[in-house]
């Protein structure tokens, strides 16, 4: 299953909590896009692009990701937890939002899997 894009909305308050999926929901995508987030947490972003296709590489490469996460942690502070996940199947595609507690902000990372 192939990443092909990401859109991480930095600094996004949620109001409420989004309502996790429930397992019986679950999908590739939405394993996907945890392991995702769990790379991002841990700062191995190698792998974390590794997944990407052509366009993403070239629009966020490892060095952009790096930064970008480390401007999203110096902001919204430590990842605390996952607050929800929602996924939306369109077609061929798949689109995951997870919601992302920090100690400041909740920070929705998005992305579109094939």
């Amino acid at each position: 299953m192939k990443f092909f894009a990401l859109c991480l909305a930095a600094l996004v308050t949620v109001g409420s909590q989004e309502p996790q999926t429930p397992p019986s929901q679950q999908s590739p995508s939405i394993d996907n896009a945890r392991a995702f987030l769990a790379l991002l947490v841990k700062q191995d972003f190698g792998p974390a692009v590794a997944g990407f296709d052509a366009t993403m590489t070239k629009m966020l490469p490892e060095a952009k990701l790096r930064e970008f996460w480390t401007a999203v942690i110096s902001q919204a502070g430590v990842f605390k937890a996952i607050d929800g996940i929602r996924a939306d199947p369109r077609g061929p595609y798949t689109a995951v939002v997870i919601t992302a507690a920090f100690e400041r902000a909740k920070v929705d990372v998005a992305g579109v899997y094939a």
